[in-house]
């Protein structure tokens, strides 16, 4: 995990380029149903976002930087509306195969069906 070492705008601006960076890696997981290494990543996201915060305190960015910042936090933000619904969608896929063992449960005890080994 990179760690910003300065809080110079050019480190502020480096910092958001790296978020944009981690959050195409989340999306990448999350379109190949990588669960795992979406979690992972997902904590180096986040503490990112928490190093990127607190350096950015005090910082004066130009309004080049600015409008770069606005198009960096775009992205993300579009990242983040994918990577949402294809966990909305794993969620919802779970959920299914849930219903579909608790009914075969139920079915399982009311006929007395067991596998018996």
């Amino acid at each position: 995990m990179t760690v910003l070492q300065c809080n110079s705008s050019e480190q502020i601006m480096a910092g958001y380029q790296r978020l944009l960076e981690v959050s195409a890696r989340l999306l990448l997981h999350s379109r190949e149903q990588d669960w795992q290494a979406l979690s992972e990543t997902h904590a180096q996201y986040v503490a990112l976002v928490g190093q990127l915060k607190k350096r950015e305190q005090g910082v004066a960015l130009s309004s080049a930087q600015q409008a770069r910042k606005l198009a960096l936090l775009q992205q993300l933000l579009i990242h983040d509306q994918e990577i949402q619904a294809n966990l909305i969608a794993r969620r919802d896929e779970l959920g299914e195969l849930l219903e579909v063992s608790q009914r075969q449960r139920k079915l399982n005890q009311a006929y007395g069906t067991t596998e018996r080994r």
